[in-house]
């Protein structure tokens, strides 16, 4: 079974390769190699899928000069894929102390209101944590959705518990996405349907069960005499 926290950054082009360096850093949990030759996971998800499986990963991140693609796999399959065309980004803003690295965070989301999307950023910036001190959580991603833009920033959380932007920060504009039906969607989580054993519907709609009990002493049931 594939690292559910484990991430796959594959580099693709020069341009974004020092942003994509310090996400991957900011989240941890992150293996980097290069593929220059993998222009559009959309279009060669097999290539993509063969490195999850290589590298025993489900979620992987890519930057092209102008998209991230992101996504999620389920046994070594592809399950869920979003393209989001990079319309504004900073890594760091100036006068700003950078973020610590190796840093436990939160996540937030605001104004998602698509399930899927929620659970799918929810997986994939999730950290892997046996022990939480929210004392001890100075940072959060947050992911929101404005404008018909996705906005992902890292964020420092200060004593007041405001927000200071620290970077890298993205305005994203959802271009194309795959998600996988239901069903799949359903056994990806472990959510296994109920199944009712012993039970059918007859033509006219009606539930027929069998009950199951245990054998009765019928020398202990008490019985009433009738006088003939």
């Amino acid at each position: 079974m594939s690292k559910r926290s484990e991430l796959l950054s594959i580099l693709t082009t020069k341009k974004h390769k020092e942003i994509q360096k310090i996400f991957g850093k900011i989240r941890n949990n992150t293996t980097t190699l290069t593929r220059e030759r993998l222009s559009d996971p959309f279009k060669q998800y097999s290539i993509v899928e063969q490195l999850l499986k290589k590298h025993d990963t489900k979620l992987f991140i890519t930057f092209t000069s102008k998209h991230i693609i992101m996504g999620r796999s389920f046994n070594n399959e592809i399950i869920d894929m979003l393209k989001l065309k990079i319309k504004n980004y900073e890594k760091s803003y100036e006068g700003i102390v950078p973020a610590e690295l190796n840093m436990k965070y939160a996540i937030m989301l605001i104004n998602i209101k698509d399930e899927r999307l929620s659970n799918f950023f929810i997986d994939f910036f999730n950290m892997k944590s046996s022990k939480i001190c929210i004392e001890n959580i100075k940072y959060t991603w947050v992911i929101a959705e404005y404008n018909g833009l996705i906005i992902i920033k890292y964020c420092r959380i200060l004593e007041n518990n405001e927000l200071e932007d620290v970077g890298p920060c993205f305005e994203l504009e959802m271009e194309d996405k795959f998600l996988c039906s239901e069903e799949t969607y359903k056994k990806s989580m472990g959510n296994k349907e109920k199944v009712n054993k012993n039970i059918t519907k007859n033509e006219f709609n009606d539930e027929i069960g069998i009950l199951h009990i245990d054998k009765q002493d019928l020398r202990d049931i008490k019985t009433r005499k009738y006088r003939k």
